[in-house]
């Protein structure tokens, strides 16, 4: 099987694909016997009365949670080509080049004209979701935040608010981003002492 799970870690299986790697993988534990039990509780571990037999779908989903690592951490310098090619490709299906994996945070933003029903990007999406992954929201600016939609900012909405019919309306046509420079008088801040990486009042 590991060839079978090669092949789905880069292809987007279709649902007969699944339907006739779960029958083939069924007639092998069973040899041509009467089943006893069903592939849902096969797949189950052996602890909870199984086989711990991989079940093609969530192994597909298991497979797709290597591409997200080369998609939010490409500090491994293995990692690099790979996690800059997926980057790249990332931004050529997304509203913001800035930021690729906006729509990893905003469901609403995967629906691309780029983004077509073939691609393995959205078996990446769906393992993103499945497994609730919270990647650091911390290193996106402010300015690719006001993107989002401004669903995404706010909590408790309710159904009938006339919000939930703009579920693309872009929070920057309610925030704004203002960059304030502040200039210092050195001269009223008291003494320096100056040295090479830092300035100490």
């Amino acid at each position: 099987m590991s060839k079978v799970w090669y092949c789905m870690r880069l292809l987007q299986p279709t649902q007969a694909f699944f339907s006739t790697i779960q029958s083939v993988m069924y007639k092998f534990i069973w040899q041509n016997k009467r089943p006893l039990l069903a592939f849902d509780q096969l797949c189950m571990a052996l602890r909870e009365g199984g086989l711990g037999v991989l079940h093609p779908k969530m192994q597909h989903l298991v497979l797709q949670t290597r591409h997200l690592r080369h998609v939010f951490d490409d500090s491994h310098a293995d990692n690099y080509f790979i996690s800059s090619l997926l980057q790249y490709h990332f931004s050529l299906i997304t509203p913001s080049e800035c930021c690729p994996t906006l729509p990893f945070f905003a469901s609403a933003f995967r629906k691309q004209e780029l983004n077509t029903p073939l691609p393995i990007v959205h078996s990446i999406y769906k393992a993103f979701d499945h497994f609730q992954l919270s990647p650091d929201l911390s290193t996106i600016s402010l300015s690719v935040l006001l993107i989002l939609p401004l669903t995404y900012m706010l909590t408790d909405v309710p159904d009938d608010h006339w919000l939930q019919k703009q579920p693309l309306l872009p929070a920057s046509c309610f925030f704004l981003l203002i960059p304030l420079h502040v200039a210092y008088n050195y001269e009223e801040l008291g003494n320096f002492r100056y040295g090479r990486d830092s300035v100490d009042v």
